[in-house]
């Protein structure tokens, strides 16, 4: 099953991940919005997500780690270990996928229904809204 070629390209954190988005994951602000986020834009590029194979593959130690290392200071050195219970703990509710979250996914190679698209994009505004002031 893939779990969406962007997602897990080398260059995904900076297209996915605009300040507000890296925002909401760091934040805690709403956790099902960073997970509704990436299942549209994936959806946008018609690349199916699946979570499960996101967090396994990173877990199942198939990322290339000499790439993040050269990234990192080396007097900032993290274990694996320690990088992916980082990573892991707070994007877990990127398991917990809504109905309509599953049907935008299972869309996302089929016919582009632009309507499914249009109802996500709508609970992600009304969330980034909250609640009402008046």
């Amino acid at each position: 099953m893939s779990c969406g070629r962007a997602a897990m390209s080398s260059r995904a954190p900076r297209r996915l991940c605009s300040a507000k988005t890296r925002y909401c994951f760091s934040s805690g602000y709403g956790s099902g919005i960073p997970r509704q986020l990436v299942v549209l834009k994936l959806w946008q590029v018609m690349d199916p997500f699946s979570p499960d194979a996101f967090l396994d593959r990173l877990s199942g130690g198939s990322y290339d780690w000499d790439d993040l290392r050269r990234l990192v200071r080396p007097a900032e050195h993290m274990e694996p270990s320690e990088i992916l219970a980082t990573v892991e703990r707070p994007h877990a509710s990127l398991r917990g996928l809504t109905e309509l979250e599953q049907q935008v996914i299972a869309d996302a190679k089929g016919v582009w229904n632009r309507a499914l698209g249009e109802r996500l994009k709508a609970e992600i505004r009304v969330r980034f809204a909250g609640p009402s002031r008046g």
